[in-house]
């Protein structure tokens, strides 16, 4: 198809999503043990499925479009041993492929009044935006800047405190992003060390601000937190680029009655064994309201500022500033509910993406592409569906 072919698939696709109105809210499924009727098996999953496209230069190959079932998972939940343990296993089915592949899988039991061990696979205590659900988001994908800078999922003991207003995370494991790897996996740190400090102000409760989106009629609250991660590379048999890295990061989320704000900032030093380092920063912002009780307006703005002198790292030329803004909103089909959302959204990337090649590169779903001009916009339509 080509680009004069979009109005024609708006058309189609807008009015079909808008018609299940009359959807009803979501519920979950759950099995209890007949024996005790304590330990129990809930099933959940969610779909995401959308339309993107990009538009780069002015000729027809800049021009790259597709629907995609971004986002297909299935999870099992609850609690074993007479309600001593609980547990959670998620599979999400490859976009691609089809094939699933394991995201969380971990074991968890308390540890007092407040605290609780976790062991297995799960997503290290760092970026808050990653740690807020991808069916929780306020567009369609986490940003940029998480794409570059993620935890993703590590596999590791973590200890949680959660009290009434604080809240403290500690994980030891493998390093980031380092999910289904073995333990001499050439992928995987010698170490690594991430904890998370969370304070929480106002009205709005831990599970409140578990998402980005605030309905009319919510408590409003803050959460201010700090994360640090350190990792070692290449000091024990099978891991890889002899490195320290070091990642910092801040972040401040306010929401009220219909209306949601979030901050962060980041830094993330690499220090080589050889005596080379870089610094790399970024920015995020995003925020919502709602204009009717059922319709959302969002917006977000991003900034990312590669090393300098990207070579010394082992990365590609590109190391200047990216700047993107995006402008969104959200129809919630079912009142106060995430259950069935319909985001259309569109990013426009105001400093030419190629520029910053040496931390960014493409991807499908953000999506972003590797174009020399400033101005390249993307565009994404989604339906996502919880049960």
């Amino acid at each position: 198809m080509k680009a004069k072919d979009i109005g024609i698939w708006l058309h189609v696709l807008v009015p079909l999503l808008l018609a299940g109105v009359a959807m009803p809210a979501r519920a979950q499924f759950v099995v209890r043990d007949a024996s005790d009727d304590v330990d129990t098996l809930t099933i959940s999953g969610f779909i995401q499925f959308r339309y993107s496209a990009t538009f780069g230069g002015d000729d027809e190959e800049s021009f790259t479009h597709g629907f995609s079932a971004r986002r297909t998972k299935l999870q099992v939940a609850g609690t074993a041993g007479d309600g001593l343990f609980d547990y959670k296993v998620r599979m999400a089915f490859g976009a691609s492929t089809g094939v699933p592949v394991l995201e969380d899988g971990y074991a968890g039991m308390p540890v007092g009044a407040s605290g609780r061990v976790q062991l297995g696979q799960f997503k290290a205590p760092l970026l808050r935006e990653e740690l807020v659900g991808a069916a929780k988001q306020a567009f369609a994908e986490r940003s940029l800047v998480n794409r570059i800078f993620t935890q993703d999922y590590i596999e590791g003991v973590q200890y949680q405190f959660v009290g009434d207003r604080v809240r403290i995370r500690c994980a030891v494991s493998d390093g980031l992003r380092t999910r289904g790897t073995a333990f001499d996996d050439v992928d995987e740190s010698d170490f690594g060390l991430t904890t998370r400090a969370e304070l929480r102000l106002g009205d709005a409760s831990w599970k409140d601000h578990g998402t980005f989106t605030a309905f009319r009629g919510s408590p409003s609250g803050t959460v201010l937190g700090v994360a640090a991660h350190w990792e070692r590379d290449g000091r024990t048999g099978g891991t890889g680029t002899d490195a320290d890295r070091i990642t910092l990061t801040g972040d401040a989320g306010f929401e009220g009655d219909g209306w949601n704000l979030h901050l962060q900032g980041l830094w993330r030093h690499i220090a080589l064994r050889g005596g080379a380092d870089g610094n790399d920063f970024a920015f995020l912002a995003n925020a919502g309201v709602f204009v009717e009780d059922q319709t959302e307006l969002v917006a977000r703005c991003e900034g990312i500022f590669p090393a300098d002198d990207p070579a010394v790292l082992g990365r590609p030329a590109g190391d200047d500033a990216l700047y993107a803004v995006s402008l969104g909103f959200n129809h919630y089909f079912v009142p106060e509910s995430l259950a069935a959302v319909l985001t259309t959204d569109v990013t426009v990337y105001l400093t030419p993406v190629a520029d910053a090649a040496s931390l960014v590169s493409s991807s499908a779903s953000v999506p972003v592409l590797l174009d020399d001009d400033a101005g390249q916009v993307a565009l994404r339509i989604q339906l996502a569906l919880s049960f």
